[in-house]
C-alpha cells in the first residue's frame, strides 16, 4: 500500500509516524492498524527510502525494524537523529540478540511478539511525553 493511501486532509493535526520495515506484508498491516488508531502513517521498505521520506515529511516519531538490507535499524536511528535531533525512535523487531549498545540508541525497544497494542501504547507515551515537557516537536526544528 502506498504512503498516499494513509494521507488525509487532517494530516497536519494528526501525529505523523514513519514506519520502516523491509517485510512489505508486515509493513502494510502495521500501517493500516496504526492509521486506524488516529495516526498519519508514511511507510518505507528500507533505510534509504526512510531517510528520503524523513527529510521531506519530518515525522513526529519513527518505528523501525532492526534487520534490514543496507543498514540495521539502529544505524538508521543514528542517521534520522542527525536530521531530526529530538525524534523519538522505536525499534520494533523480531530480531534476537541485539546488542545493548544498539538498544540504547532508541527511545523504546519492542519485540514484534509483544504485538501492536504494546507498540501503540509506547507511541502514545512517547508523543505525550514530548508534548508535556514543552519540548519542540520534531517538525518544529
Amino acid at each position: 500500500m502506498s504512503q498516499a493511501a494513509y494521507s488525509t486532509a487532517s494530516l497536519h493535526t494528526r501525529p505523523r509516524l514513519l514506519l520502516v520495515d523491509d517485510d512489505a506484508q508486515q509493513l502494510e498491516l502495521s500501517a493500516y492498524i496504526i492509521n486506524l488508531k488516529g495516526y498519519s502513517v508514511v511507510t518505507a521498505t528500507g533505510p534509504t527510502q526512510a531517510l528520503a521520506l524523513a527529510k521531506r515529511q519530518r515525522p513526529d516519531l519513527a518505528i523501525v525494524d532492526y534487520e534490514m538490507p543496507v543498514m540495521n535499524g539502529c544505524i538508521l536511528a543514528d542517521r534520522l537523529r542527525v536530521m531530526i535531533p529530538k525524534l523519538h525512535i522505536i525499534l520494533y523487531t523480531g530480531a534476537l540478540g541485539i546488542p545493548d549498545s544498539d538498544i540504547m540508541k532508541v527511545s523504546a525497544f519492542i519485540s514484534k511478539s509483544d504485538g501492536l497494542q504494546v507498540l501503540l501504547g509506547n507511541v502514545s507515551r512517547l508523543l505525550h511525553s514530548s508534548d508535556k515537557s514543552g519540548q519542540e516537536t520534531p517538525r518544529d526544528n
